[in-house]
């Protein structure tokens, strides 16, 4: 687990809110402090999708959520707290085993104006092989510095 501190958060906003970037990334949580405090979980409700619309996986998609994340987000006041947690789309990583990982995630936390994004993986089960998170955690500082954002790492 590494944390970096996105020094352009309106870049890394405008990144997530606006742009396609993260929109194939699962949404497992997110939490918004604005008027009222906000915490959605990403779970899929299936029983709301028609027949057409069912899909696999049993989390929705950033791509379901951002605009209506954005509408609660925009507005003179920035939010107290924005907490998202994004799993990446595992099927997409090849170059390492993920047997023991059920999912690469990033948590974004942004708080008293500060923006910072902290890889995580969740285990499977238990193992001394720490490959994979070694793995996610130089995957997710070069997925960063691809999108041209300056990072400092905690």
């Amino acid at each position: 687990m590494i944390s970096y501190t996105v020094s352009n958060v309106k870049g890394f906003m405008n990144l997530l809110l606006r742009t396609s970037v993260f929109d194939d990334w699962a949404v497992r949580e997110i939490r918004l402090n604005t008027l009222v405090r906000y915490t959605i979980s990403g779970e899929l409700n299936k029983a709301f999708l028609s027949e057409e619309e069912q899909r696999s996986g049993d989390y929705a998609l950033w791509a379901d959520l951002k605009e209506t994340m954005f509408s609660l987000i925009k507005g003179r006041k920035q939010p107290t707290l924005m907490q998202f947690t994004l799993a990446y789309p595992k099927e997409k990583i090849t170059d390492v085993s993920t047997e023991t990982i059920e999912s690469f995630l990033i948590n974004i936390h942004y708080e008293n104006q500060v923006l910072k994004v902290i890889t995580a993986t969740s285990a499977r089960t238990f193992s001394l092989e720490r490959d994979a998170e070694q793995f996610w955690d130089g995957f997710v500082a070069g997925f960063l510095e691809k999108q041209g954002l300056e990072v400092e790492k905690d």
